[in-house]
């Protein structure tokens, strides 16, 4: 069956009943018994139209919980390549510090050394 444009709890149906065709269309609200004329036997055929079942509160509640852990992973994958972006950054920074620093040392070496020339 199909669902109403605008309404999914409300459903567009067909019948076919034993002696003939009865269609109806456009919407119909939920549970709606439908009586067909053209039943055998002299009685009536009812249809009931199955309402959709409506999610329940709790359903509701752990949709929205769900979402939420779907946010949140996604938050903590971000901070995660963020965090690994920054170590690197920082494991850089680190070997350009040592660098530096063994500049310095071979710097200072050559200064101690000179100045042990000039003054023996």
């Amino acid at each position: 069956m199909d669902r109403c444009k605008g309404n999914p709890h409300k459903k567009i149906i067909s019948i076919l009943s034993l002696t003939g065709c009865l269609v109806l269309g456009g919407c119909l609200p939920p549970k709606t018994i439908i009586t067909l004329p053209e039943a055998p036997l002299d009685h009536k055929t009812k249809v009931i139209v199955p309402a959709k079942q409506s999610p329940s509160e709790e359903q509701i509640k752990l949709e929205k919980l769900l979402r939420q852990l779907e946010e949140t992973e996604q938050r903590l994958l971000e901070t995660q390549r963020k965090t690994e972006e920054a170590l690197k950054k920082v494991e850089n920074a680190t070997e350009k510090t040592d660098e530096a620093a063994d500049r310095i040392q071979k710097a200072q070496e050559k200064i101690e050394a000179v100045e042990r020339k000039e003054n023996p």
